[in-house]
């Protein structure tokens, strides 16, 4: 009688992209535990909510900053909206130009450079974590942490647009689409190319 050697159920192998998974969960927990993320948000956020006010209200404080701007509207003009699709890019564009290149290449560098600047790099090369591995999560989660930072531009125009002491006159009903398409054209675009050029 032949016995035959237990058999047991194959393992499947584990995915190439695990890893990179597991980087990119790291560095934002990481991320979230820091001070700095919370203070970025927090300056776009007042911005956002700046410019808003700015466009958005007759208060005498706010005419002055319009007049200093050179938006003011002569009489018999229409009152340009502060949350028009136009408004909403001009400002978003604006703030993703020298503003979010700045955060976004000191997010960008700190991530790639932080394990030589902690003498953590020779362990990182002995792990058999390859190297596309640890740059595709570092970058992917560079780019999420760049990314909800300057989205606090957007939900300060947002919040900005729905507090109730604002001018009916300057405001437009709500259309989400305003919001998003800066993010698109610019914001995330910029994140990309600012990342990768710093």
């Amino acid at each position: 009688m032949t016995t035959h050697p237990p058999t047991h159920p194959s393992t499947p192998s584990p995915s190439p992209w695990q890893p990179v998974w597991e980087i990119i969960r790291f560095e934002l927990q990481e991320s979230l535990r820091t001070r700095f993320v919370l203070i970025a948000f927090g300056v776009f956020f007042a911005c956002g909510l700046l410019v808003m006010h700015v466009n958005g209200t007759d208060w005498p404080f706010t005419e002055l900053l319009r007049q200093a701007m050179g938006n003011t509207t002569k009489p018999g003009e229409l009152i340009p909206y502060a949350n028009s699709p136009l408004a909403i890019m001009q400002t978003i564009g604006f703030i993703a130009g020298i503003p979010l290149a700045l955060v976004v290449s000191g997010i960008f560098a700190d991530r790639a450079t932080k394990d030589f600047t902690a003498n953590m790099d020779g362990l990182l090369f002995t792990s058999p974590l390859k190297e596309w591995q640890f740059a595709t999560g570092r970058l992917v989660a560079s780019f999420v942490i760049s990314g909800v930072i300057f989205l606090g531009v957007g939900l300060g125009l947002l919040v900005g647009q729905a507090l109730p002491w604002m001018d009916p006159n300057r405001i437009a009903p709500f259309n989400l689409l305003s919001y998003i398409q800066p993010y698109l054209y610019f914001v995330l675009p910029n994140i990309l190319i600012f990342g990768l050029a710093g």
